[in-house]
């Protein structure tokens, strides 16, 4: 398993499993133990590329539960997101399966930074506050702002499902679980 910043900073591009391999931010130390397995993965194994995960802790907490919430750049960048309860049992359904190759989770929803600062700011109560990328940087160093800025629209293999009003909509239900507002 390893995150979709394999792909790089792919901008408006939908990023497939055949997507070549371009690591940015935190990706790049990972890349060098990913190798070998890419190299195997037509014939002997799975590499899961991950989006980003959401849930209590971890990048959520530390990015989206301040007194404000973070609008980085002009927010314009893609957000590829799953759920970790929709991640588990879509990852203990593919053990079972045993698919080669690279493969994408379905996700939860496929939006704008900026989108997805706003919905927090709103269920928080709380403002947006733009962060530019030289603050971003010093705040979260140089690994950190590259991944927070890499644009990914990853395909989950369902069109553009993630990205309709539903996907929003199961973004705003698992917001407010994991914010404990209803």
């Amino acid at each position: 398993m390893h995150g979709s910043l394999s792909y790089g900073d792919r901008g408006e591009d939908v990023v497939t499993p055949d997507t070549p391999v371009n690591p940015i931010g935190y990706a790049r130390s990972y890349a060098i133990g990913e190798a070998p397995w890419r190299a195997r993965t037509a014939s002997t194994c799975t590499v899961v590329r991950a989006p980003w995960m959401l849930a209590r802790g971890s990048w959520f907490s530390m990015l989206y539960e301040g007194d404000t919430v973070p609008c980085f750049g002009d927010g314009s960048m893609w957000m590829s997101i799953a759920d970790v309860p929709g991640f588990a049992t879509w990852l203990w359904s593919l053990l079972e399966q045993g698919p080669m190759g690279v493969v994408h989770p379905p996700l939860l929803v496929r939006c704008r930074q900026r989108t997805f600062a706003e919905r927090v700011a709103e269920i928080r109560d709380v403002p947006v506050e733009p962060w530019s990328a030289s603050r971003t940087r010093r705040a979260y160093g140089r690994q950190t702002a590259a991944s927070i800025f890499a644009s990914l629209r990853l395909d989950d293999g369902q069109g553009s499902a993630s990205e309709s009003r539903e996907g929003h909509g199961r973004l705003g239900a698992a917001l407010q679980s994991i914010l404990g507002r209803s």
